[in-house]
């Protein structure tokens, strides 16, 4: 239950700091180049690999899920006085699709970060290979949140919620689960979630060294 503590922590964390970070490098590079064009390339090619993989996460998962797309965007812009790294813009059906896509990068990013454990890949026997890697963790892990334009649909879940929650009532409904399964799904879910805690508090580390140095 620890792990599932910490790895809320530290994803509320990595959330604030990187929002602080991701403006602090964007107006160091306005300012030493003194031109928009020249720091958004830089930002660009910094996330690139991360900005690849969240903006895949939804365009593969709209196709998956039948949604076709209307446009797929990996160059950043402005949006509402917001750097946005990228975008895909798809027809929308329904509301759950929505969500689903909306969450895709995220569950990606965890996934992604799991690998580089999984398969023994970080930490390495090589110094600029571990450099690599640590980088690829930060990038990841920094543009694998959703933006409010990709959750907007979640507002359809808590009118969902308290339909099921009506219904249980109403009918008398009982939901009983057995106690030991929910001791093995916390146990497997703390198990996954315990090398990506090692990198999310090292991705943490990252983004408060660089507020710390651009301050």
């Amino acid at each position: 239950m620890k792990e599932i503590l910490l790895f809320l922590t530290l994803i509320i964390s990595i959330f604030i700091a990187n929002q602080i970070s991701l403006k602090k490098l964007y107006l160091f590079f306005l300012k030493t180049f003194k031109s928009e064009k020249t720091a958004k390339i830089i930002i660009t090619i910094l996330f690139f690999p991360g900005t690849i993989i969240h903006e895949l996460s939804h365009f593969l998962t709209a196709i998956i899920l039948f949604q076709k797309i209307h446009s797929f965007e990996i160059l950043p812009s402005f949006e509402k006085n917001q750097l946005v790294l990228g975008s895909v813009r798809y027809y929308k059906t329904d509301f759950l699709r929505g969500i689903i896509i909306g969450i895709a990068p995220f569950f990606v990013g965890l996934l992604s970060l799991y690998c580089l454990n999984y398969f023994n890949i970080f930490p390495a026997g090589n110094i600029g290979l571990n450099i690599f890697f640590g980088y690829l963790v930060f990038v990841i892990s920094s543009t694998m949140f959703s933006s409010k334009k990709d959750l907007v649909d979640l507002i359809y879940i808590i009118p969902l919620i308290l339909i099921i929650l009506f219904a249980f009532y109403i009918f008398n409904l009982r939901l009983e689960i057995n106690p030991k399964i929910i001791e093995e799904i916390v146990f497997n879910i703390s198990q996954f979630l315990k090398p990506i805690n090692l990198y999310l508090l090292l991705s943490l580390i990252i983004n408060l060294f660089v507020i710390l140095i651009f301050f």
